[in-house]
């Protein structure tokens, strides 16, 4: 038995992102009181909202690159051993992990700085240490971004991706003025995300100030996305290094991945036409 919950304080964006209406759990409500217990403290109001929501783990596992989320029975209790840190170490530096990644190369921790939306940091794992970084300034924020980068995903959306150039300061203001712009994280996978917006098109930009900026550009359609590109068409060298982006058709029981058919299309008469003019 579940209880409806509207509006929620803390995760009512991500909700509304989903289109589904959060029912709080009485079990997951159980297991929260014997973390607080494990813990001897209460947890941040808005860490507590969101694992009391019924499907909050199944949320966070769907949306990700195939990553593991922490139960609310292992909150603070999981066994780390085998990713080379005890638990135990960690929340005594005051990291309480609920995310990691699917090959163990880091580590998703909520920072216990007392405050009711506490940051999340992002601890990358070497050989001999962890190095911790601030990824996101609430957890709120990040739950929120998790579901918006992975959504297009999830809902199939047509793909295009580059591996390019820095952004340019003068590229990231007109993205400003033309887009809705959502909010950013920090450390990993680039020193900074950047999200941006407008009727079902998506950007997202890992901004690697050592490296490169990687692009992801989604629509909800064919044309949104030939409008989308069209917009950025002539952003660093992305003229040159867009591509499809791959997706994945299951034939005869197998998964077979391949370029999407929507974003070639699109390609193609982006430069077809460029190349004419």
């Amino acid at each position: 038995m579940t209880t409806p919950t509207h509006p929620l304080k803390y995760h009512q964006a991500t909700f509304d992102l989903l289109a589904i209406e959060p029912h709080v759990s009485p079990e997951a409500v159980e297991h929260l009181k014997q973390v607080e217990q494990r813990l001897g403290k209460p947890l941040p109001a808005a860490v507590r909202e969101w694992y009391a929501i019924q499907y909050a783990i199944a949320i966070l596992a769907r949306y990700s690159n195939e990553d593991h989320p922490l139960s609310v029975q292992k909150l603070g209790n999981q066994d780390l051993s085998m990713y080379k840190y005890g638990q135990e170490r960690l929340l005594a530096e005051g990291m309480l992990v609920f995310l990691i990644e699917n090959q163990a190369v880091c580590y998703w921790a909520v920072w216990l700085d007392g405050s009711d939306d506490p940051p999340v940091v992002v601890g990358i794992v070497s050989s001999t240490a962890i190095r911790w970084d601030i990824h996101a300034e609430h957890f709120s924020t990040f739950v929120y971004t998790r579901v918006w980068d992975f959504q297009p995903w999830v809902d199939a959306c047509c793909h295009l991706y580059a591996h390019d150039q820095l952004l340019a300061p003068a590229d990231l203001a007109i993205l400003r003025s033309q887009f809705r712009e959502g909010p950013q994280t920090y450390a990993w996978p680039a020193t900074i995300s950047y999200r941006f917006s407008r009727d079902g098109q998506h950007i997202v930009i890992w901004n690697d100030e050592h490296r490169q900026a990687d692009w992801s550009l989604w629509a909800s359609s064919e044309q949104g996305l030939h409008e989308l590109v069209s917009t950025v068409w002539h952003f660093g060298t992305l003229a040159e290094t867009l591509e499809p982006g791959i997706v994945v058709s299951y034939e005869e029981g197998h998964e077979e991945y391949g370029p999407d058919p929507a974003g070639e299309r699109v390609l193609t008469v982006l430069r077809n036409c460029h190349n004419e003019s």
